[in-house]
């Protein structure tokens, strides 16, 4: 079978056309799994926040302030930014 021989414009035009389909293909997969990963990390948030009201509420339930610091969740979030009484 002969050699096909191809110009370098119609090699750098398909590999143009390879980078960027492959360019829409990671960013249109990778969006929609950051877009749901950062709501279930919302969601999670709230549903601590919401714990720990309800822990302070019950411990607390004169509604004065009381710094309910939960040691049960000490991971869930940062301390810089969500340290507060009830």
């Amino acid at each position: 079978m002969p050699e096909t021989k191809y110009g370098a414009a119609v090699l750098q035009k398909y590999a143009d056309d390879l980078y960027s389909r492959a360019r829409w293909v990671i960013f249109s997969t990778a969006f929609p799994y950051e877009l749901i990963t950062f709501v279930l990390a919302f969601l999670f948030l709230c549903g601590a926040d919401l714990l720990k009201r309800a822990e302070c509420e019950s411990i607390n339930p004169t509604g004065r302030s009381l710094n309910c610091l939960s040691s049960e969740l000490p991971s869930v979030s940062t301390p810089s930014i969500r340290r507060r009484s009830c």
